[in-house]
């Protein structure tokens, strides 16, 4: 009788719903919904949202131009648990052969647009260069949304310059975001991470909007400190920590870490390029995730047991092994059965064997568990349970907290300890940071609990264990093993810390903000709806002075500013090359500069340096714009005369893997002279036409050295282009080494062509 009741009642919500011309509210499709939870739901229906549905549509389009050929697929009124208010989300598509995406949030008692994206095919298309932009244009014309639409925050937010700087530098790959962003200021001082973010393509359109804007109780500016004095304080107390950073993505060779000089800081699971944040009142330096002294996170830099064993790598797990070893750790409650189970070989990060477990509860299909056990080692390696989780996102009052922070720090250890027993003499101790409902410390989910990884005394960036400890059962939700096998060179000949402290203090900039903190969870502040906004003042790099705008390093062996990730390192790349003037390259030279798709080194380009094979390949993966893949010493080599200590190993791997490079012969001769024969070919395998080519008999071949040319349809085709032509005397010259120059202007006329002929990235 009570389920037939409850039938009824979830009925006549949905008829409601639906004879209203509603969306039906989120909460409504609640498993566990009930019939007062469900007429609550209806209730907050009709009060929140005082934007009618029609109201919502036209707020949409006024916002976003919709093209032709899209139709609208989405209006619906949610009440979103993770924005913390109910919202319209009203949303576009067009179908092939042109795909495309708009979707459009809005608060439903407001009006205000919390979110707007859109995704096209065209715009997605990477080949091709940015172009020129207006971007004097770009930011009036975001001002003018900005006080149309959001007229109520207008007088509240500043242009950050340099978003607007690096908008100027922005990239031609659909990985990097160009963005500006409105940053909301309080009294004259900027407030971190709120404001209004406008995102674009590659060509300067507008391709999404963000509003970031919450309710805080602003600390006063008595008794701050001044500029002056903090960047003394800086000065006085910096410490440079040296450590290892397994740069994978980075350009060069992968089988050795990289070197490099940190500022001493919070011990984090990820690369932080600058978390230096300085409280404005003590000046004294702090958590720039926690907001406490940063002396707390030097604790713990003790590693969990003096003993350093070997992880075994030969155990040869089986499917029934694996999942035994599974339950030797992690307890599989009544009524979990295995619903998949699988084998696979991974080649990134590590070459490994890995098994697959996926539990589900039979009768609560919402509880699952997946576990992943490397079958050499016989090492858990990855683990997630979601059991409870999407109950508290629907019903943060459902989030309840019986774990205390030493507590989760003893069962972290515990679980640790019988994961991977080998690793604990490579393992400092528990760096721990509150996983919050919406940022409430009142509505503490769980503790995440990291262990970094050290090696020869030296902690390794960005590596070792990573889980969480749930806040209401203790239990492990989740935990990720990341250990990568580069070698670790040792540590010698480096620059003193005192050098290093030099380079690094003078690219330092200092800004004072209001920052808002999540403290740890102290059961005393229950009720505070405001959060609390702290003045700190933030470093970080200066555009101005900084070789990068992006997050970056100190080399410790050379002394020299690298860049994390896949990103060109120019060092002087906001100086105009000196050597590229009056070169009759010098169009195709500085656009590929301008896109970062050229290094500049010194100040220098050296346009007529001749090529080697390996050179040519470094370049062309360079102005690919591509993510490098990891080419670490475990995977074999595509060629038997290019060692993994290379600095060019990564390009040659990633040119044979993307078929670019053909692997009819073992050896690649990579010192050899890279010649306009084998460019052709190159440029021909890289656009996917070598099938095409293959039919040597279909293209023209107009030069008089027409017999000396051995790849006929690369050449023919390739000319027939116009990526690389032949001189004026209407020859080709084969055989003849290429210069830089040379090189850059095909490379130029390559992605030109990509552009025109719509080949996307990856295609």
């Amino acid at each position: 009788m009570k389920k037939k009741a409850e039938k009824i009642a979830c009925t006549t919500v949905l008829a409601a719903c639906i004879l209203a011309g509603e969306a039906v509210p989120y909460n409504v499709f609640a498993a566990e919904a009930t019939p007062a939870a469900l007429a609550a739901a209806a209730e907050n229906k009709a009060t929140v949202s005082k934007i009618s549905r029609e109201k919502a549509i036209s707020i949409a389009k006024s916002f976003v131009n919709v093209p032709e050929g899209y139709s609208n697929t989405q209006v619906a009124l949610e009440n979103d648990v993770y924005m913390g208010r109910a919202i319209w989300r009203i949303g576009w598509n067009r179908q092939a052969p042109d795909f495309g995406d708009i979707t459009v949030t809005i608060d439903a008692q407001e009006g205000t647009v919390l979110n707007m994206w859109s995704w096209s095919r065209e715009a997605e298309q990477s080949a091709g260069f940015p172009g020129k932009i207006n971007d004097e244009q770009m930011v009036k014309d975001a001002n003018e949304l900005i006080q149309r639409f959001y007229p109520a925050y207008a007088g509240q937010v500043q242009l950050d310059k340099d978003s607007l700087e690096n908008l100027k530098k922005r990239s031609s790959s659909p990985y990097v975001n160009n963005m500006l962003f409105f940053q909301r200021h309080k009294d004259g001082v900027p407030v971190a991470e709120q404001g209004i973010r406008m995102n674009y393509d590659k060509k300067g359109n507008l391709r999404g909007v963000d509003f970031m804007w919450n309710e805080f109780a602003f600390d006063n500016k008595n008794g701050i400190k001044s500029q002056q004095e903090i960047s003394k304080a800086i000065s006085e107390s910096l410490r440079m920590e040296i450590c290892y950073i397994p740069n994978l993505y980075g350009s060069g060779t992968k089988s050795k870490a990289d070197i490099v000089y940190i500022p001493e800081g919070p011990l984090l699971p990820y690369f932080n390029a600058n978390p230096i944040t300085i409280d404005a009142k003590s000046g004294k330096q702090v958590n720039f995730l926690t907001g406490k002294n940063v002396d707390a996170a030097k604790e713990g830099r003790k590693p969990l047991s003096d003993k350093e064993e070997t992880v075994p790598n030969t155990l040869n797990y089986g499917e029934a092994e694996a999942i035994n070893r599974v339950k030797e750790v992690i307890p599989i409650e009544a009524g979990m059965e295995i619903r998949q189970k699988s084998y696979r070989e991974d080649a990134f990060p590590n070459k490994r064997r890995v098994w697959d477990i996926f539990w589900e509860n039979k009768d609560k299909r919402d509880e699952s568990k997946s576990a992943m056990v490397d079958a050499d080692t016989g090492e858990i390696i990855g683990y997630n349970s979601n059991a409870g989780f999407e109950r508290k996102m629907r019903d943060p009052q459902a989030i309840k907290v019986n774990i205390t922070q030493d507590q989760a720090r003893e069962k972290a250890e515990a679980f640790v300890k019988k994961t991977v027993p080998a690793r604990l003499g490579k393992l400092l101790g528990a760096q721990i940071t509150p996983s919050l409902y919406q940022g409430d410390e009142t509505k503490l989910l769980g503790y995440d609990v990291y262990f970094p990884r050290v090696e020869k005394g030296t902690r390794v960036i960005n590596e070792g264990v990573n889980l969480t400890i749930d806040a209401d059962t203790g239990q492990v939700t989740n935990y990720n093993l990341n250990w990568s096998n580069v070698e670790m060179p040792p540590i010698a000949n480096v620059i003193s810390e005192e050098t290093a402290k030099k380079k690094y203090l003078s690219v330092l900039k200092t800004k004072l903000q209001y920052s808002t903190f999540p403290p740890y969870f102290d059961g005393n502040r229950a009720g505070q709806k405001t959060k609390d906004s702290k003045l700190v003042y933030a470093a970080s790099f200066d555009n101005g002075k900084s070789p990068f705008g992006e997050p970056s390093y100190l080399n410790a062996k050379t002394g020299e500013w690298n860049q994390y990730g896949p990103r060109v390192v120019n060092n002087d790349k906001d100086k105009p090359a000196g050597d590229i003037a009056n070169h009759w390259a010098r169009k195709e030279l500085e656009e590929l500069i301008a896109n970062n798709l050229l290094e500049v080194k010194d100040g220098k380009v050296n346009p007529d340096q001749k090529l080697t094979r390996a050179e040519l390949i470094q370049l062309f993966q360079t102005a690919s714009g591509n993510m490098p893949g990891y080419y670490g010493p475990e995977q074999k080599p595509a060629f038997v005369d290019v060692a993994d200590d290379k600095d060019y190993y990564s390009a040659v791997q990633w040119a044979a893997q993307q078929r670019i490079l053909e692997q009819n012969s073992k050896e690649f001769k990579p010192d050899a002279p890279a010649t306009r024969e084998f460019l052709s070919v190159l440029l021909i395998r890289a656009l996917g036409y070598d099938k095409l080519a293959s039919r040597g008999d279909l293209f023209e071949l107009p030069f008089k050295d027409a017999a000396a040319i051995k790849r006929k349809g690369e050449v023919g085709l390739i000319s027939r282009l116009h990526i690389v032509t032949g001189n004026k005397n209407n020859e080709f010259l084969p055989e003849q080494q290429i210069t830089k120059a040379e090189a850059a202007v095909a490379i130029y006329h390559y992605i030109k062509t990509k552009e025109e002929l719509g080949i996307r990235a990856g295609e």
